[in-house]
């Protein structure tokens, strides 16, 4: 399959979200979520594409978020529970792609905030998108990281940049820097614990009944027993044969 090249995509160099962040606060103001993990749902999916999909490019854009920083994401079934609403709008060809709001001001571990994708636009999931469609993870990313708390970055290719970057679908440097400063390093996942191998089962020595002599050594030598006895003991094998030496 011949790659398309990202400047032939109708949608590259297109302004994702109409959202004004100009006045937003940075420092210890930065906007921001005051948990590690946040909840998210939807009351209607993107009509155009099957439900099961448009779940797994949520989960597919979370996941990007959670593999370069503290933060974490989990879906609930029920939006009354969740900190991220998606939902869909209708606008325009042409208009914004979707908007987000960001976690400013009086935030707590119940604040809710809306995700709202245009179904205007041509949606689709892939890697490599056709020149007239938009992928829905870049995205679903860009506004994810809005509502995560990062505004729209410039000073070098980013998720964040204003505008849609088909040559780009996960987080960059500019954007792992705000989400890290934010949520800290991403968690380390816990090491699983070894399951325990059994060792080969070995036959059984050889026994020496009391009183018939003594056990000078007993090896073990390419998978037998060589056992070392005192002249004139006899020695019981574990199938009961005897032997005297």
């Amino acid at each position: 399959m011949v790659a398309t090249l990202p400047e032939s995509n109708v949608f590259h160099g297109r302004r994702v979200c109409g959202f004004d962040d100009s006045s937003l606060p940075f420092g210890e103001d930065a906007c921001k979520w005051p948990i590690d993990k946040l909840r998210w749902s939807y009351n209607r999916p993107i009509p155009t594409l099957p439900e099961n999909d448009f779940k797994d490019a949520v989960v597919i854009a979370s996941g990007f978020i959670s593999e370069v920083c503290g933060l974490e994401f989990e879906y609930t079934s029920n939006p009354r529970t969740a900190n991220i609403i998606l939902d869909i709008f209708r606008g325009s060809p042409g208009g914004e792609l979707a908007h987000a709001y960001l976690p400013c001001g009086p935030v707590t571990a119940n604040t809710q905030l809306q995700l709202n994708f245009d179904t205007a636009d041509a949606w689709v999931i892939a890697a490599n998108p056709p020149p007239n469609k938009i992928d829905l993870v870049r995205v679903a990313l860009h506004e994810l990281m809005h509502n995560c708390g990062i505004p729209h970055l410039s000073g070098g290719v980013a998720i964040m940049n204003p505008t849609y970057n088909a040559a780009i679908r996960k987080p960059q440097t500019l954007d792992i820097a705000e989400l890290v400063r934010r949520y800290g390093m991403p968690k380390r996942k816990p090491t699983p614990t070894p399951v325990p191998q059994p060792n080969p089962q070995q036959p059984n020595s050889p026994t020496l009944p009391a009183g018939q002599g003594e056990l000078v050594s007993v090896s073990f030598l390419n998978g037998k027993f060589i056992a070392r006895v005192a002249s004139g003991v006899t020695v019981k094998l574990a199938n009961g044969t005897e032997i005297v030496s």
